[in-house]
């Protein structure tokens, strides 16, 4: 039963690929077909003058102050078609276009960007990686409105972006406030570091949110107004007190949190590890 009386259908924010790593488009601006984030990522660092040599149009180009100028490889021209090492892009005013590496290679190729990632990058052979999908919800209607993707690849190296770009224009949400509208009035809700914290606890039962973006969160006034009613509290991050600049950006962090959620009106209480504290527990990931 919720605080208005009714309860909600659980949702499944969470999605999650392993092996063969992809990106969509679901969300507006996402995605670029099967390409992986890890080989565009890969042709994206192919520097603009390599790109140049293999096109085989580097001799065609002479130095012109900070840039090297010529023909355009595809409508002619003496000096219409212009490379910046520095700024890493080109451009054509005979063709009206410019951009980065890929699209160079589109232009020049006459190709779509999957097929300009693969001439970027051949033989590129994908790292064993899982995929991650955070889905972060409007808190009154529920629905999403944009995605947290983490990327953990093999030799504990990892990526984490936002889809569509920039939050799609959103301001930053918590993961799980739209649950808190099914919590009982004084219902306690775990304020935790990091989506699978939140996951676990709803796993176990218990109410949880977390931040967008770790220890660098930004904590608005309206995140504070969701926890009218309820009784949040602060879980810490499982790391040693004070060990490294990650917790110590966590230390300050739950402060930062403590300060919003009062403006809600909310009594907020925090968790403190007596003695030593365990390191990883049960509630940073999944069991198996």
């Amino acid at each position: 039963m919720t605080r208005d009386g009714a309860r909600q259908e659980p949702t499944a924010p969470r999605r999650i690929l392993r092996g063969v790593v992809t990106r969509d488009s679901a969300f507006p601006g996402g995605g670029h077909g099967m390409t992986s984030e890890l080989r565009v990522d890969a042709a994206r660092h192919v520097p603009i003058e390599e790109i140049a040599r293999l096109a085989r149009i580097e001799r065609t180009l002479k130095r012109s102050g900070a840039e090297f100028v010529g023909p355009c490889p595809k409508c002619g021209g003496t000096d219409r078609f212009a490379i910046n090492r520095k700024e890493q892009v080109w451009n054509c005013r005979g063709c009206d276009k410019g951009g980065d590496g890929i699209a160079l290679v589109m232009h020049i190729q006459g190709c779509d960007f999957q097929r300009a990632i693969e001439w970027l990058t051949p033989g590129f052979i994908e790292p064993e990686a899982s995929r991650t999908e955070f889905a972060f919800c409007d808190p009154e209607s529920g629905q999403a409105r944009y995605r947290k993707i983490r990327l953990d690849i093999a030799g504990g190296k990892k990526k984490i972006w936002f889809e569509p770009k920039e939050r799609g224009g959103s301001a930053p949400l918590l993961y799980g406030g739209e649950r808190l509208a099914d919590c009982t009035l004084g219902e306690v809700v775990f304020v935790v570091e990091g989506e699978n914290k939140v996951d676990r606890h709803r796993e176990l039962g218990f109410a949880a949110v977390s931040a967008d973006a770790g220890a660098k969160s930004h904590w608005l006034p309206e995140h504070g107004r969701l926890f009218r009613g309820l009784a949040p509290v602060l879980w810490p991050d499982s790391d040693a007190a004070g060990e490294g600049v990650h917790c110590q950006r966590s230390e300050g962090h739950q402060r930062r949190m403590s300060g919003r959620r009062n403006q809600g009106g909310a009594a907020v209480r925090a968790s403190e590890w007596r003695g030593q504290r365990p390191g990883r527990l049960q509630l940073d990931r999944r069991p198996g």
